[in-house]
């Protein structure tokens, strides 16, 4: 196993251990803030990525338009964000068929965690955590940026219209708001002391505008915690405030705020938006479970009547008490009956791992043509090398026959990188060299091949070989003999 690969394995086994550490230990705490802590999806990560990635892009394609590097990044990078948005689309149309199964299947904790799971695909969009592709699908030369212009406006526009929605919204909750009265705001300051969350920071107001108890806000300084005008007990209260407690502790708002940038980034895809509407699902019964936890069953029954009387249609950023109609009967059930479930924790974990490691196994390439497009002039085979258990080498001693066969390979080019020995099996080396003793290398792993300048030790580029390539060392036999 290469360096790479075994980087690569460190690091999604990284990310699966966090995952199944997150819900080996969902459920097990008595004390609500500990369980709650359990951060489903810390977003803040998800925006540092995006970030990150914006400056790589930017930094490599400026190094690109000064001749310092030579492949055209903002091409690959285009390609490779088809692949992720691609394999992040075919995971939630999955997940979107297996729902009831998940559910009846796994705590809601875990339902949740799943449906958020592919933000972990953008620390993937760099060269050295992509896979050698097992299928390249090819785009006609130059439709590459026509068919990211028009995704960018399609993500645009649905981007911009959760943003208004939630503005206008937002407005429209933050109408007319007034303080609670005293013995609510005392009950308030219990509640977070009771829950040791006395580090929670956020404004306790009532709106006319509500119809149920919510909490609004992406930030921690912009939350702010509303009650409609309604008349409620101490007892609801305490509830009310322990559920929307679970959400603030958590960061359920942002955890919305970053499953509606994917869907925005699968917009074109039927299943995001049914994906959507299940997580926030998945969501409020999670936090039940929590809630209820220690509740007898009377208790619960409290608990759900007041669900019941509290549902109402909320959009935005928003955690609300009870959000929809919709799905309300299998909610209230589940409150009060608490069906046992799995916590899934390995479940949870392989599919992290599994995710991650498909992500690239299947991608896209632009180009498309015979290998003698990207070779050096005036270079011919000299010498190869197999590597097949145990490494042979060999002299070329028909150079123009051998360099004929390697330029009629029909290649694409792909968004990936890869070491000299990146399978970690069997590859081949043949290296080129002209008249002023300059070499190239073109090493053959599997259904790949890179070239490589030897003068300079830099990379010219990585290719997909668009051709059986079983044996293809054998055809390279009859233009060699065993180097002395």
């Amino acid at each position: 196993m290469t360096d790479r690969m075994q980087a690569r394995l460190v690091f999604f086994l990284l990310f699966a251990a966090v995952i199944m550490w997150n819900v080996y230990r969902s459920g097990r705490k008595k004390d609500l803030k500990e369980n709650a802590g359990t951060i489903i999806m810390p977003v803040h990560l998800m925006m540092v990525i995006i970030v990150c990635t914006a400056a790589v892009i930017t930094s490599e394609m400026t190094l690109r338009s000064f001749g310092i590097l030579r492949q055209d990044l903002g091409t690959e990078y285009y390609l490779w964000m088809m692949t992720v948005v691609i394999t992040a689309g075919i995971y939630w149309s999955v997940l979107v068929l297996l729902k009831k199964h998940l559910r009846s299947t796994y705590t809601a904790y875990t339902c949740t965690l799943l449906w958020l799971m592919p933000n972990f695909l953008f620390f993937t969009m760099y060269r050295w955590a992509a896979p050698v592709p097992l299928a390249v699908i090819t785009i006609p030369s130059g439709f590459t940026k026509t068919i990211f212009y028009i995704w960018a406006a399609g993500f645009l526009a649905v981007s911009a219209y959760y943003l208004i929605t939630h503005f206008i919204v937002r407005r429209k909750m933050m109408s007319g708001i007034r303080e609670p009265d005293e013995k609510t705001k005392a009950l308030w300051k219990e509640t977070l002391h009771e829950t040791r969350a006395d580090n929670v920071k956020c404004k306790l107001a009532v709106s006319p505008a509500l119809k149920s108890p919510l909490t609004i806000g992406i930030f921690n300084f912009t939350m702010v915690l509303l009650l409609p005008e309604k008349e409620y007990t101490e007892e609801e209260l305490r509830m009310i405030f322990r559920h929307e407690l679970v959400h603030l502790i958590r960061g359920d708002s942002k955890s919305k705020l970053s499953i509606a940038f994917f869907t925005a980034m699968n917009w074109f895809n039927p299943f995001m938006y049914p994906a959507m509407k299940h997580m926030s699902e998945d969501m409020e019964l999670s936090c039940d479970e929590i809630v209820t936890a220690e509740y007898d069953r009377e208790k619960r029954r409290k608990y759900a009547e007041l669900i019941l009387n509290n549902t109402a249609e909320t959009k935005g950023f928003t955690t609300c008490l009870s959000a929809s109609a919709e799905g309300l009967r299998y909610r209230l059930h589940e409150i009060i009956h608490q069906t046992k479930r799995k916590q899934g924790w390995l479940t949870a974990g392989l599919l992290c791992i599994c995710l991650m490691y498909a992500n690239g196994i299947v991608t896209f390439s632009e180009n498309r043509g015979t290998l003698k497009e990207y070779l050096p002039e005036k270079y011919l085979p000299a010498e190869v090398s197999v590597f097949d258990g145990t490494m042979t080498h060999y002299t070329c001693v028909n150079p123009e026959g051998l360099y004929e066969q390697l330029s009629s390979m029909p290649v694409a080019t792909v968004p990936f990188g890869m070491d000299e020995h990146d399978a970690g099996r069997e590859y081949t080396v043949v290296r080129l060299k002209n008249e002023n003793s300059e070499y190239i290398s073109l090493t053959f792993i599997r259904n790949t091949v890179q070239i490589w300048n030897m003068t300079d030790d830099s990379e010219e580029g990585i290719y997909n070989i668009q051709m059986n390539t079983k044996g293809l060392t054998d055809q390279f036999m009859g233009y060699l003999i065993p180097a002395e």
